[in-house]
């Protein structure tokens, strides 16, 4: 490993001196800062291409920028993520750190007018994010079909078995159990197919806009070029917003994502929420179906299973309706041409992502496909509800 790993950074020790509190790092963020350095990287491409540096420092600005987000470099990257300036000390460290790289290999970089040229934190960052956001949604898609599967299946599984239908908690109707799981599943599907249209928009960046979105500082050749290049580098789809200037302004789409996955939350809440139920008892609740055991139950009471995966989903749902009142506060506070709170919405919105794709999976290999009906419990409950009915 080289040196530049043990070394501090002048400008950004001198942030975390002034600003750090949250103890939110940006070696914490991986896939933000992935797509930082992929950005600065296609920067660096399109600078050459518009002939502002020569191939020698193109080059080692993409030979840094490729072996920082090698795990070994992570702990570079301290800047407190939650600061002031549109996140003007996250970018100082990407900067810092490439300047650091690229000094100890032996080529000499001014950030200012080699490793930042024709970039501003704004473009930057807000590009970074979207990259960022897209692969977690795609990620998150990922677990919901998977969960989605399971659920039909464990439907297909209930079939022909009978249990009570209950409304406001009280015995309504006898009817199938497998419509319970179908329902559940079906919601799965309905957020795949939402993340979908979120992932689309999120393809669209405003990289070159460079501050408030009028290109100033960025000459056409690079601006031509740079979302191309970086689109080719990175396999995703990227494409020019309509409209730059918007871009800078508002924060709508990732407010828009973050309301899709609080939804979600109040939905995994609730379908938690019922496996709980179902699965309470074993003799004196309802006892449809058993939960498998993730870790040892309760030391107090012997042989007790706690339903703990459900109730990890419903804490992870927790925090993501929390994040999004934090969205919201990040998008209204939003101010003229340029919206200064947007990386805080965004980094947010990631930690939503992260929280219900974790919870989520968790939830179908370690609950789910392993959870059993208790067919026999089901059938006695509309047995007693017969009877009762025919007396």
């Amino acid at each position: 490993m080289l040196e530049v790993a043990k070394k501090p950074f002048e400008i950004t020790e001198q942030s975390l001196r002034a600003h750090a509190f949250s103890g939110r790092l940006l070696r914490d963020y991986p896939v933000w800062l992935e797509s930082l350095l992929q950005v600065k990287m296609a920067a660096a491409r399109a600078n050459f291409a518009a002939s502002l540096l020569s191939e020698k420092e193109e080059q080692a600005i993409k030979m840094a920028c490729q072996s920082l987000q090698l795990p070994e470099y992570r702990d570079l990257f301290q800047s407190d993520v939650y600061q002031g300036g549109g996140g003007i000390a996250v970018h100082t460290n990407i900067n810092e750190a490439i300047q650091a790289y690229s000094q100890e290999v032996g080529e000499s970089l001014e950030i200012k007018t080699q490793i930042n040229l024709s970039q501003s934190t704004s473009d930057v960052l807000a590009t970074a994010s979207s990259m960022a956001l897209l692969q977690l949604v795609c990620q998150l898609s990922a677990v919901l079909k998977e969960v989605e599967t399971t659920l039909l299946a464990k439907a297909l599984e209930c079939e022909g078995i009978r249990t009570m239908a209950r409304t406001c908690l009280r015995d309504a109707l006898p009817a199938p159990l497998s419509k319970l799981f179908e329902g559940y599943a079906l919601v799965a599907r309905r957020q795949q197919e939402q993340l979908e249209g979120h992932r689309q928009l999120l393809e669209e960046v405003n990289l070159g806009g460079t501050v408030i979105g009028s290109g100033e500082g960025a000459p056409l050749t690079y601006q031509a070029l740079v979302i191309p290049f970086l689109s080719e580098a990175t396999g995703l789809a990227l494409k020019k917003r309509e409209s730059l200037f918007d871009a800078a302004q508002n924060a709508d789409r990732i407010g828009n994502l973050s309301a899709t996955l609080s939804q979600a939350a109040t939905s995994w809440i609730k379908i938690s929420k019922d496996l709980r139920l179902m699965a309470s008892g074993p003799l004196t609740g309802l006892n449809e179906i058993t939960l498998p055991e993730a870790i040892p139950g309760s030391s107090f009471f012997s042989g007790k299973i706690n339903p703990t995966l459900p109730e990890t989903v419903i804490q992870a749902s927790f925090l993501v309706l929390g994040n999004h009142r934090v969205v919201q506060a990040a998008q209204e506070h939003g101010e003229l041409f340029l919206n200064v709170f947007e990386t805080c919405a965004a980094l947010k919105t990631y930690e939503s992502l992260e929280a219900l794709t974790g919870a989520l999976s968790k939830l179908n290999v370690h609950c789910l496909k392993a959870l059993t009906i208790n067919s026999q419990t089901c059938e006695n409950w509309v047995s007693i509800w017969e009877n009762n009915q025919n007396a």
